[in-house]
């Protein structure tokens, strides 16, 4: 495994909230905050818990190319994922969710929850003031 794959590993294992930014229908960036399930969470995929209603969830209904991008303020170091978002109801993800759940996700009680699954293309990460970028097929873990 590459330096630049570990440091992407390890940037998205200790995230705490994602800026995941989608295309609305007159074709402009909407990025919203959200926090990812800590289940499946990988250099591969993410998984976010939202409403059906989120113009995030509508959005990827008619164009599903997406990034995802977090910094980090300990040591100024950034990932950048690009890839494509999919809906999913909740129970084909997992029967219960709810464990996964923080407790501002559960506090949201969403009256349509859905899960949010991103798979990463590429990514690129800034680190020591390097910028590497990868593609998915470079992937080998």
């Amino acid at each position: 495994m590459t330096n630049s794959i570990k440091l992407a590993s390890k940037l998205i294992n200790s995230v705490s909230v994602f800026s995941v930014t989608t295309i609305d229908k007159s074709n402009f960036p909407n990025t919203v905050a959200l926090t990812p399930l800590p289940i499946n969470k990988s250099i591969r995929s993410i998984l976010f818990y939202t409403n059906r209603d989120t113009s995030t969830a509508k959005n990827i209904r008619s164009e599903s190319q997406a990034s995802v991008f977090s910094f980090s303020d300990v040591d100024y170091s950034s990932i950048c994922l690009k890839g494509n978002l999919h809906v999913f109801p909740i129970d084909e993800i997992t029967d219960d969710i709810q464990q996964y759940l923080n407790k501002f996700q559960n506090h949201l009680n969403y009256d349509d929850p859905v899960i949010l699954k991103f798979d990463t293309i590429s990514f690129k990460v800034r680190s020591n003031d390097q910028i590497t970028s990868t593609t998915l097929d470079e992937l080998h873990d």
